[in-house]
């Protein structure tokens, strides 16, 4: 696409043509020119950065809301110190890389997203039971759940947020980013992935801990 527009513009827009000549831009001999793709790959990769953290952020917000109510009293969920809970925003992701083939059936494409972050949640608690032998969320007192890793409740819940990722969260969220210029949003994503990072590194050596937010 970014080849044939290059070549029209100078076929018949371009003042550096005057004899209106077909020419063939850039310097490979194919109808391609990387830099378009290149650009595209880039905003296409910043937008699920950018919506892995703000899928993150929604879920750290949304249990610790749940807390507040709950418990009146602020918890920090989550095994990280930020305000982040990433399985929300792999979550998040993953559904929207994994499941656009069902993006014309939402009523299939709810029971896909209750099975892939189900699966996730599950293999996720599984894996911060196994390497820091404890529990960041526990469901064995729900009539139905696996382990304690899932829940119907839960799943439920994940089927109805994926739903308005998919037709209202993310639709929104590209057109906005579209319609930016600059680099501020590389800068930010740049900056959240540097902190993110970080917290990770320290605490996979001390993980957040508490009453509230882990349980035997």
């Amino acid at each position: 696409m970014g080849w044939c527009i290059e070549v029209i513009f100078r076929k018949f827009f371009s003042k550096s043509n005057p004899s209106h000549k077909w020419i063939n831009p850039g310097f490979l001999i194919g109808p391609y020119l990387p830099l378009y793709g290149s650009g595209l790959v880039v905003l296409y990769l910043l937008s699920l950065i950018l919506l892995f953290f703000f899928f993150s952020f929604i879920g750290w917000c949304w249990e610790v809301g749940y807390h507040l109510v709950i418990d009146h009293r602020f918890i920090n969920r989550g095994m990280l110190f930020g305000p982040w809970l990433p399985i929300y925003g792999v979550g998040g992701v993953m559904i929207l890389l994994v499941l656009r083939h069902f993006f014309e059936r939402p009523g299939k494409l709810f029971f896909m997203i209750m099975l892939v972050c189900g699966t996730i949640e599950y293999l996720t608690g599984w894996a911060l039971e196994t390497i820091w032998h404890t529990r960041w969320w526990d469901y064995r007192e729900y009539t139905f759940q696996i382990q304690g890793r899932v829940s119907l409740i839960g799943l439920l819940i994940f089927g109805t947020g994926g739903l308005t990722i998919v037709y209202w969260i993310a639709p929104r969220f590209n057109q906005w980013l579209g319609k930016k210029e600059g680099r501020n949003e590389e800068i930010i994503a740049f900056l959240l992935l540097a902190l993110f990072l970080i917290d990770v590194c320290y605490s996979i050596l001390h993980p957040n801990q508490g009453a509230g937010i882990t349980a035997p």
